[in-house]
């Protein structure tokens, strides 16, 4: 578990987007309070890179296979950028200083 900018969890509603430029998967808000932002996320423990029907995207413990363009509908919060360092991530896939890094929790 990562600790949340704040302490705080939010509800995650978006969908999941592969950037093939980057080779990574971010959330595409649709919230009503961020709606069409993107934000990179980090996912629990235990998940892991897939590819579906042509589609890239993750395989959640607990949940299952959620591909490129599949709606989330999730619970997390952000990370604050000093605990980044301690993330395994691919090169770019956290997104740039201004992103805000989303961590999910729990898929619902």
């Amino acid at each position: 578990m990562h600790d949340l900018e704040g302490g705080m969890e939010m509800e995650i509603l978006g969908t999941l987007v592969y950037d093939p430029a980057n080779k990574c998967l971010f959330l595409r808000h649709t919230h009503p309070a961020t709606p069409g932002e993107t934000s990179p996320l980090i996912w629990p423990d235990g998940t892991e890179p897939i590819i579906s029907g042509g589609r890239r995207g993750v395989d959640v413990p607990g949940k299952g296979e959620i591909v490129d363009g599949d709606r989330i509908d999730a619970a997390g919060g952000g990370i604050d950028r000093a605990a980044l360092a301690a993330i395994r991530s691919p090169q770019g896939c956290l997104g740039s200083e201004r992103d805000r890094v989303i961590a999910v929790t729990q898929v619902t």
